[in-house]
């Protein structure tokens, strides 16, 4: 609030009308109302700024942020106590730990004291200064004021080298209390008395609105004598006198202020912050990264830049797209990808084949891959144990026998089982039996699950087998586009190859690190609540990335994941892209960062199209960065060739079942 006054010289002032602003200025602190900033009281500042400062969360000032030249003023009220900052300007430094209200002053006083040293010979030998700083202003009556005010005086350090008491630390300093009566002062100055160890008097005067104001700038040095308070920078740095967060009766903002310049620190450029360029450095993204955003923010895009700059700087990068259309536009725009689509352009994964590994190891990893896939695909819950059974018994058999289970061919063997025929001469041994005495629901809530792998001819030859080389590509460095339409194919076939390539991908990347151990993997993934399912995900999220394999996730709000989860993507994630998200969502990805809960929470729920919130987490050793608000940068790359030149039969796959 701003209230206008029809004076603007000193000599148009004139009591009555200071009294009546004074009165109204008064009732707005007491009522906790915005303070007025009286263009009368700024003229009186003589180019000094003045700013009250409210702490931001987690900020750690330092009185050097001040400079040489400042004054604290301390202002207790009846239900908070606020503090004003006197400086030549506004420090950036400053801005880091605090919010500036430029527009505040403190309020007039009438009465005022001034500490000075007792005897002349006490101002050469004595530091004067407050002890346990800050303190002493808990200890003030309500409606007072204490300032602390320092400066670097040139004429002090003449005068106190002609007394061969030369410092060029040295600094002026004043201490001083205010009140609006008298038996208040001195109180005040009674309290004050014992924060200050050097031996004082104290000069007692009224303030007209002009005086109180010239009164709380930074001192100077009087024309004759040294009969003045100083203390050594050395000394007043290490004072704790400027307020923090969590203070008693101080107004605190969980807010943070961004760091000034760039962040410009890599080739992989997004966009801009500012109007300046925003990029990152690949090893930015080795620790995953995470977008959320509602449908048409703008994620999608951002994916399009992030899979064209990994391809670009040589790394392999594998796409899992449920959609499709994000794989198609990327296929037309990078001539050397490999675009694979179930029925554009046909491939196959065997989710049973086991790794080139040994093979009692690899059994153990091919049945527990199946578990993983029936629990996070076809929605098998721990207590099914029944049918969890029957899978493992059936799938381990098939491993012993040196053959490569389909998910078709469990199908039928568990199909002629249910039906009582011998499903193959000593193929179960004494477990036949075993399984045939299982309750029949077993059996059948097991083959309902594969059924429409053993019925359908596109989901049989999809999981036939496996003509998907990831060695090889990984090796030749390439980016390959799975996509996964799930118009085409279903939710649950489209899951279960999501999930199948996640975990394949992960024991790949696992069984090369110890001859690739400088070999980096990205594995792009939309609509990634489809794999939460998957019992080792979070495993995967932990560990991935000490065998060089970096996931980029991305959905479309937080209730599509369940609390675990969600917490171990926010926890693992170096980077997260928060675009436009609503409701109990804004209230959610707020804290990214505690210091900025209030500005992301108001923010992120109205971001346009494009834009979103950054948050990067700190290396070892560097500063934590504060969210920062991006554009993201539009993908306008051209078509190179047509998605029928992108489509191949190389990797069709026969008809089998077993």
């Amino acid at each position: 609030m701003r209230l206008p006054l029809p004076f603007r010289r000193k000599k148009d002032l004139e009591e009555s009308e200071i009294r009546s602003v004074y009165w109204v200025q008064k009732r707005l602190c007491e009522s906790d109302g915005s303070l007025i900033l009286l263009d009368t009281a700024r003229d009186l500042l003589n180019g000094y700024a003045i700013a009250r400062l409210i702490p931001r969360l987690n900020a750690q000032p330092k009185i050097s942020d001040l400079g040489n030249d400042f004054s604290l003023c301390y202002e207790v009220l009846e239900r908070e106590i606020r503090i004003f900052s006197i400086t030549p300007g506004f420090p950036e430094l400053l801005e880091q730990s605090y919010e500036l209200e430029r527009w505040a002053v403190p309020a007039w006083r009438k009465y005022g004291a001034f500490f000075i040293p007792r005897y002349e010979s006490n101002a050469l030998g004595c530091e004067y200064f407050l002890n346990r700083g800050i303190e002493a202003v808990f200890s003030l009556p309500k409606n007072s004021m204490l300032v602390f005010a320092a400066k670097a005086d040139q004429e002090l350090r003449k005068r106190m080298e002609k007394r061969k008491r030369g410092s060029n630390d040295l600094l002026l300093v004043k201490i001083a209390v205010y009140s609006d009566e008298k038996e208040s002062l001195e109180k005040c100055i009674g309290n004050v008395k014992k924060f200050l160890y050097a031996p004082v008097k104290v000069k007692r005067r009224s303030f007209s609105f002009e005086d109180f104001y010239s009164s709380i700038l930074p001192p100077r040095m009087p024309k004759f004598g040294v009969r003045v308070m100083s203390a050594s920078h050395k000394t007043i740095s290490a004072l704790p006198l400027l307020p923090t967060a969590g203070m008693p009766l101080i107004c605190y903002k969980r807010t943070a202020k961004m760091l000034a310049g760039d962040v410009n620190r890599g080739p992989i450029a997004l966009g801009r912050v500012e109007g300046k360029t925003f990029s990152l450095n690949v090893s930015d993204f080795f620790r995953h990264a995470y977008l959320i955003g509602q449908t048409g923010s703008g994620k999608t895009n951002l994916l399009k830049l992030l899979i064209k700059s990994f391809h670009n700087l040589g790394y392999p990068v594998i796409v899992i797209d449920p959609h499709g259309e994000m794989s198609e536009e990327i296929a037309c725009t990078l001539k050397d990808s490999v675009f694979l689509h179930p029925i554009l352009s046909p491939f196959s994964i065997n989710p049973l084949e086991l790794p080139a590994i040994d093979k009692n190891q690899g059994i153990l990893i091919g049945v527990d891959e199946l578990m993983n896939l029936f629990t996070n695909v076809f929605n098998l819950p721990e207590t099914a144990m029944n049918v969890r059974y029957i899978l493992q018994t059936v799938t381990r058999r098939i491993y012993e026998q040196g053959k490569i289970p389909t998910l078709a061919g469990l199908y039928r063997i568990i199909a002629e089982i249910y039906s009582n025929r011998k499903a193959k001469k000593d193929f179960l041994g004494d477990e036949e039996e075993i399984l045939k005495s299982l309750p029949e629901k077993s059996f059948i809530s097991t083959l309902s699950r594969l059924q429409s792998f053993a019925k359908d001819e596109i989901l049989r030859k999809l999981t036939s087998s496996t003509t998907v080389d990831l060695e090889r590509l990984i090796d030749e460095k390439r980016t390959v586009l799975f996509s996964l339409p799930q118009r085409h194919i279903g939710l649950t076939a489209s899951a279960l190859i999501a999930s199948t390539l996640l975990l394949k991908i992960y024991y790949t990347k696992l069984m090369r690190y110890d001859r690739k151990k400088e070999e980096h993997v990205f594995v792009v993934i939309d609509e990634f609540q489809n794999l939460q399912g998957l019992p080792i995900l979070s495993t995967i999220l932990s560990e991935a990335r000490k065998f060089g394999l970096h996931l980029i996730l991305a959905h479309q709000y937080a209730e599509q994941l369940s609390r675990e989860v969600l917490q171990a993507v926010m926890t693992n994630a170096g980077i997260k892209f928060i675009f436009s998200v609503s409701g109990r969502d804004a209230e959610i990805f707020a804290e990214i960062d505690p210091g900025f809960w209030k500005e992301i929470k108001s923010t992120i729920s109205s971001l346009p199209t494009g834009c979103c919130i950054v948050k990067l987490s700190a290396k070892s050793g560097d500063q934590s960065l504060p969210p920062i608000l991006l554009e993201v940068e539009e993908f306008r790359e051209k078509p190179v060739r047509s998605l029928k030149e992108a489509c191949t039969n190389d990797l069709m796959a026969s008809d089998a079942e077993c």
